[in-house]
């Protein structure tokens, strides 16, 4: 099953928690993947920072990190709408981002997704991407 999802939206949080909470228990023991579909909405200039922050969680800690951060994301939604993280740089948010990841899967290292949330140093260029998109 696949869910076009992103952790700016308070309805793809609604559909999140429909689907993690209600549907695929309803399917347990039966053949259902959830399989999350990263649809990073260009009006939240945040967006593209916590999708990549997942991705940063999934390199770090795998499958199962990247659906509990992914949980921690959208409980924590609303600290990282567009009226909370105004004002905020890229670094912060990372930093931020890098914490919750911490808190929320356990075994994870923190500084490890922070890392990866930073700009790359690639030679010869001045538009890399993070770490958590350049695999």
């Amino acid at each position: 099953l696949g869910a076009w999802l992103d952790y700016s939206c308070p309805f793809s949080k609604k559909a999140f928690r429909t689907l993690v909470d209600q549907v695929v228990p309803h399917y347990a023991g039966k053949e259902l993947r959830l399989l999350f579909q990263h649809q990073v909405q260009p009006w939240h200039p945040q967006s593209p920072v916590l999708h990549e922050a997942a991705l940063a969680v999934a390199q770090v800690g795998g499958n199962e990190a990247f659906w509990s951060f992914s949980s921690a994301l959208f409980d924590a939604a609303e600290d990282f709408y567009d009226v909370e993280v105004y004002g905020k740089s890229r670094r912060d948010l990372a930093a931020e981002l890098a914490a919750l990841a911490g808190k929320s899967c356990p075994g994870i290292d923190a500084a490890a997704v922070a890392g990866l949330l930073e700009l790359q140093k690639l030679r010869g260029t001045k538009n890399p991407g993070s770490g958590g998109i350049n695999d």
